[in-house]
């Protein structure tokens, strides 16, 4: 059962910041110039024009604009799955995963082609394909289950010779036992903060403009192992830090400085 895992927010630096905070802007360009920046880390394309829009027309608040860019598939291509995709590889194959490896897995998953727990079925289908036949069912059940094979292993067997390695991998990542042990959104030999630790401090300096205590990234990783990497941005965007430090109009960022719009002029 999911439970809440609040922010741990220092109330102090937040009051402070909340009093020195600069004065709003009424041009919408200046706005979205600053998002980009926060967020992607970059100058804004002409691909921008439309949030300039909705924020200019009353349309959109900032935080929803905020929200839209940090689930976008570039924001989740370049920051945040990248971590993930190396961790899922490491946990279950024992080895570091070449640059395609982990190109390929981001890619299917920032675009929700895929869930991690089929990158991780296709990463251990991968390597027991490179095995001789009697030993690929015995590698899949080590990798994905961390055991032996058991009584079943005959008709995985046959569900390999009949099929694939790669449907076999399917079937054991889709099965009761793997949900029990590991779940859609975790990893074989599953550490939470291993898997999720680097996505979490790029939404913390992206998000919260600074970088996360020890509880509140232990926390979000384990947030993201119950619900998913992409729950965590209105997980984020929903709280009651960001809420009061940044409100529905102020761009996140560090310190007191965050440009704040406050309508057309």
């Amino acid at each position: 059962m999911w439970r809440a895992i609040p922010l741990v927010i220092a109330w102090t630096l937040i009051v402070s910041s909340v009093l020195a905070q600069s004065p709003c802007t009424s041009d919408a360009n200046e706005v979205v110039a600053a998002i980009y920046g926060q967020i992607l880390e970059r100058q804004p394309d002409r691909g921008s024009r439309i949030f300039m829009y909705d924020i200019a027309s009353g349309r959109g608040t900032v935080r929803r604009n905020v929200a839209e860019i940090a689930l976008s598939r570039e924001h989740q291509e370049r920051f945040l799955w990248p971590g993930v995709a190396e961790a899922a590889f490491r946990a279950t194959r024992n080895a570091r995963p070449d640059n395609g490896q982990v190109e390929a897995a981001v890619q299917a998953l920032s675009s929700g082609r895929a869930q991690l727990s089929d990158v991780v079925a296709s990463f251990a289908a991968d390597e027991a394909m490179s095995a001789t036949p009697p030993i690929r069912v015995l590698l899949l059940y080590t990798r994905l289950l961390n055991r032996e094979p058991d009584d079943a292993a005959p008709r995985y067997e046959q569900v390999a010779e009949r099929m694939s390695i790669s449907r076999l991998a399917q079937l054991i990542v889709q099965s009761p036992e793997y949900a029990e042990r590991v779940g859609p959104h975790g990893v074989p030999k599953f550490n939470p903060v291993v898997t999720y630790g680097a996505p979490v401090r790029v939404l913390y300096r992206h998000l919260l403009g600074r970088e996360p205590e020890e509880n509140g990234l232990r926390g979000a990783a384990e947030f993201a192992a119950q619900r998913g990497l992409r729950a965590l941005i209105p997980y984020f965007l929903s709280s009651e830090e960001y809420m009061i430090r940044f409100g529905e109009n102020r761009v996140p960022g560090p310190g007191a400085g965050s440009v704040a719009y406050c309508g057309p002029g």
